[in-house]
């Protein structure tokens, strides 16, 4: 089976346009009014915001319990231009953990082409959704101290699977910081696998050239938090180089068809995101061709489980040469 869409490389005028002089969007803050909450004071309460163009998450609020009827969350997350899903719930059987409707109250409300700061009222209804509530795997690092001003990797696996369901980089700026990932499962059990770059070469380098950890969370139930004091009981973690495909943290369940989905940003400079779904475990081959039907770029040529993806091509051949402002396409 295969799919074929079309991309735009646009030329390097488009990049400063889309995203202004300094590169950084401007956000401004929405704010969502709860009225009459009355049934759930008491209650935990998580409240999230998904940009719909991206299909990813910009920020979350979670409450201990709602302390009264009547309450705001407000976040500073909302770009010009964007829309937005804002999905939330309240443990009505307080097991602390996301249970479809009618289990626990869940609700969805949706911001189009949102214009500078927002506010937005609900009033509590029975108008429930199955917001599909992705759990988020926490790390908190204290005492960082010797590694401020090197950046840090952090990923996550899954134990069972071996299936890595994310990662981050970040340069540490403070000695204390907080890492989230999304994406682990009630029950799974999961490593993770951090280093500081000391040798600050921009690569993993096997302890003591570099320092690096792993941490275990084992049997997880919602959101896990680990706690991590720097010592020096380092561990080789053999940290891989991204394989050109990692999971995508979407709001709907696995996969029932094989799909290729449009890439964001189209036009794009320098780079951009190409989802896909695969239902069954498969040989999966994402590849970039030119406008003669040529192959320029092999993205993905793996096995790949059952699950939704992401890969991001960066405007170059599989030599690593910049390609030519122009009509590309991609194939699955």
């Amino acid at each position: 089976m295969q799919m074929i869409k079309r991309l735009s490389l646009a030329f390097a005028v488009s990049f400063l346009f889309l995203y202004g002089q300094n590169g950084h969007a401007q956000r401004s803050t929405l704010k969502v009014r709860f009225m009459s909450m009355n049934p759930h004071v008491g209650q935990k309460f998580e409240f999230r915001v998904v940009d719909k163009g991206t299909c990813m998450e910009v920020g979350r609020v979670s409450l201990a319990a709602i302390a009264n009827h009547d309450f705001d969350v407000e976040l500073e997350v909302v770009e010009t231009g964007h829309s937005y899903w804002i999905d939330f719930y309240a443990d009505l059987n307080m097991n602390g953990l996301y249970d479809a409707p009618p289990t626990d109250y869940a609700w969805r409300l949706e911001l189009n082409d949102a214009q500078g700061d927002t506010i937005l009222t609900f009033t509590h209804n029975t108008s429930f959704t199955d917001v599909m509530w992705p759990y988020m795997l926490t790390l908190n690092l204290t005492n960082m101290n010797p590694h401020v001003g090197q950046q840090l990797g952090v990923r996550v696996v899954d134990v069972g699977s071996g299936m890595e369901i994310g990662r981050k980089k970040l340069m540490l700026t403070t000695p204390d910081t907080t890492v989230g990932i999304p994406g682990p499962m009630p029950g799974h059990t999961y490593d993770v696998d951090f280093y500081a770059d000391l040798k600050q070469n921009g690569a993993y380098d096997a302890p003591p050239a570099d320092h690096a950890w792993r941490l275990t969370a084992s049997n997880v139930a919602g959101d896990p938090q680990l706690d991590f004091s720097h010592n020096t009981n380092f561990t080789d973690i053999q940290w891989p180089p991204a394989t050109g495909v990692t999971p995508d943290d979407r709001l709907e369940g696995l996969p029932t068809d094989f799909t290729l989905l449009q890439n964001f940003p189209n036009p794009f400079n320098p780079e951009t995101t190409i989802r896909f779904d695969v239902p069954i475990t498969a040989h999966v081959r994402l590849v970039v061709l030119n406008s003669l039907g040529q192959e320029v770029r092999v993205l993905v040529d793996a096995v790949l489980p059952s699950g939704r993806y992401q890969s991001v091509w960066k405007g170059r051949d599989d030599a690593g040469r910049a390609l030519g402002s122009g009509l590309y396409f991609y194939q699955l």
